[in-house]
């Protein structure tokens, strides 16, 4: 199959997504899981923690910093197991339904406060690239299209072509046809505020712009692992919230239509309106209406893409109560230039289709309801009928289909040319300097409280020591409603755990190894049995050999040549042979894998000048991976990036 084209059964987990309502996890114990080594970062595999349908782990980021991560257990699954063809163990801990929720709390807790501390990094960072963007601008002259810096906004793209200049196109008159749906809010706009609003909140809005200022005044406390503080409203966000509400404006003002591909006109009877609900659009529509006429009238900061993206819907409910067919905006990314291959649909696809289309007659119900149609509602049916529309098109023309990001809005960036605030560029570059300053503080207290240490702050030792604080918060609570002393009871935290979990695991000890603290909370922790979730890789050969002669299935899949499995892609380093499923013959097939990298190497280095070096670094990465296998160790395996048909083997070995 292509590496473009995602398989049908990531299809199928996405309609899944799309379509779920939220339901409740069912009460459950815990488990932790290892997965086993990868080539990247992940040399000594990987730990996490499993609550319900949440898994909780700790992933290595750029630079050189540690931070926690949820994942929906589907995903992780995918990720790991599929995608990087890593086989995931299981231990299941039976504890009580109190130390689940206690657990959750204290994980959850972390991720708000990392993700707000993150959130402030990446707002100073994106601070920094733009006012150094904006001293580029100001040092050539504004109004330049030689070397134009731009910026990219959410919602732009509905509207306006990539690149759109706002200075250069304040006085001119739309080239395109006057939109009717945007010329009558404009209407309405005139009708409610006076002729002379947009014109007034245009002004106001480039006056504000420019007058923009940039504080740094970070608290101390901000570095706290415990204690939460909302991220303040940073410079770059103001400046380009200004930008789109003054492309929204622009949009209002010239009556500006939609771009060409933005709408989805699905055809046949399915999508058909019957009268009443047409008149349910209709009032929707009324709704919409009355809403962006408050958009417009507040003075909130973000408003810009709710504008955009409300208009966009504006014309297409107009044209849905025209046509008599339901007509949406359109979530599909755009496919690419080269025609795609045919494949024919898979069985996970079918049901996947009749999935979508259950979904999309669900959503659309909510027209024919007593209940008016709401924005949730228009925007849950906008989905579904993008899946079905998608699905059924993948259906009837024999190809897979595509589902990446129609599980959220609109969003449609495009980039948008600089405005310049009236700061000079001495202030701009005086702004930089204390900004340097800041981030550099900001960077340093961040890698004093998250860095990553193989020994010491990795997945593992992580994960224990938050549960730890969970257990120590625990007996704290404990002892205060018991009457004991108010004091915090140090070094509870062990009796604690044996109670809830069945054992004490510390994170101090040989369990800083991944594979280790496998063994360590098997030998602690109230284990009641095991599972292994195979890699992808060993799920197809199992499958493969219960349908062919078993030798012919090794000697075949053996190699990354005469493999129907795996597809050579440029994520992968250099090898020939795979080891994961052999364990006596994998130092003699090391030999060929570390003959076949230090080969392309070699040849690296004489064409270097021709490739940058990328044959020399896949080489050598091959090559260095391969040397673990002279010793009976396995890390790389090959990954299936994409592509991949997934279906799910759980050994299970009670304890």
């Amino acid at each position: 199959m292509p590496m473009t084209v995602r398989h049908c059964c990531f299809v199928f987990l996405s309609v899944c997504l799309i379509f779920s309502t939220g339901q409740a996890v069912a009460d459950a114990p815990i488990q932790f899981l290892y997965i086993n080594a990868g080539e990247e970062s992940a040399a000594g595999g990987h730990v996490a923690l499993k609550m319900g349908d949440e898994v909780f782990h700790f992933q290595h980021v750029p630079p050189g910093l540690l931070r926690v991560r949820r994942d929906n257990y589907e995903q992780f699954r995918d990720q790991y197991a599929d995608r990087e063809n890593r086989t995931i163990r299981m231990h299941h801990v039976e504890v009580s339904e109190k130390t689940i929720e206690l657990l959750r709390e204290r994980f959850n807790r972390i991720l708000l406060i990392e993700e707000e501390q993150f959130s402030r990094l990446e707002t100073l960072e994106n601070d920094r690239r733009l006012l150094t963007t904006l001293l580029q601008q100001s040092n050539q002259g504004e109004g330049q299209a030689d070397g134009e810096k731009r910026t990219q906004l959410m919602g732009l793209g509905l509207f306006f072509q990539d690149g759109w200049n706002y200075t250069e196109s304040t006085q001119e008159s739309p080239s395109q046809p006057t939109q009717a749906s945007i010329a009558r809010l404009a209407g309405r706009v005139a009708a409610a505020y006076g002729d002379t609003f947009l014109t007034r909140k245009n002004n106001e809005t480039l006056h504000s712009l420019k007058a923009l200022r940039p504080v740094y005044d970070l608290p101390a406390d901000v570095f706290s692992e415990d204690r939460f503080r909302t991220a303040d409203y940073s410079f770059s966000e103001r400046y380009t919230n200004h930008l789109t509400v003054l492309a929204a404006l622009r949009v209002l003002a010239l009556g500006l239509p939609l771009r060409e591909g933005v709408l989805l006109r699905p055809e046949g009877a399915d999508f058909h309106l019957n009268q009443a609900e047409t008149q349910c659009l209709n009032n929707y529509k009324g709704l919409l209406e009355n809403q962006l006429l408050g958009l417009l009238r507040g003075n909130h900061p973000d408003r810009g893409f709710p504008l955009l993206l409300g208009m966009a819907r504006l014309i297409a409910l107009d044209e849905s109560i025209a046509s008599g067919h339901l007509v949406f905006l359109n979530l599909a990314k755009p496919r690419g230039t080269t025609d795609e291959a045919v494949v024919v649909p898979g069985e996970n696809q079918y049901a996947a289709y009749a999935l979508g289309r259950s979904g999309f007659f669900t959503a659309k119900s909510v027209l024919s309801g007593a209940e008016p149609a709401d924005e949730w509602a228009y925007s849950h049916l906008e989905k579904t009928a993008n899946v079905y529309f998608e699905l059924d098109q993948a259906v009837r023309k024999g190809r897979m289909a595509r589902l990446e990001g129609m599980d959220s809005m609109p969003s449609s960036p495009a980039s948008m040319a600089l405005i310049l605030p009236t700061m000079t560029a001495a202030e701009v570059q005086s702004t930089i300097e204390k900004l340097d300053n800041d981030l550099a503080k900001y960077q340093a207290n961040m890698a004093d409280l998250y860095a990553y240490r193989l020994i010491g702050r990795n997945c593992a030792t992580e994960i224990f020591r938050v549960i730890g604080q969970a257990m120590q918060e625990s007996a704290n609570s404990n002892a205060s409603q018991e009457g004991q002393p108010s004091q915090p009871q140090p070094d509870k935290a062990k009796p604690e755990s044996i109670r809830s979990l069945g054992g004490y695991v510390s994170g101090l000890g040989v369990e800083f190894i991944p594979f280790l603290s496998f063994r360590v909370v098997e030998d602690n922790w109230r284990v009641s049995y095991s599972e292994t979730v195979p890699s992808y890789r060993l799920r197809r050969l199992d499958q493969y050999k219960a349908l062919e002669n078993p030798w012919l299935v090794d000697l075949r899949e053996s190699n990354v040549f005469s493999s129907s499995l795996y597809k050579r892609h440029g994520g992968d380093s250099t090898f020939v042979f795979f080891t994961d499923d052999w364990i006596l013959a994998r130092p003699l097939a090391g030999v060929f894998n570390l003959a076949a990298g230090l080969a392309q190497a070699f040849f690296g280095v004489l064409t270097l000048p021709w490739n940058g070096g990328e044959n020399l670094r896949m080489g050598v990465k091959g090559a260095l991976f391969s040397l673990p296998e002279l010793f009976f160790v396995n890390i790389r395996k090959g990954t299936f990036p994409e592509d991949i048909q997934r279906f799910h083997v759980v050994k299970v070995t009670q304890k």
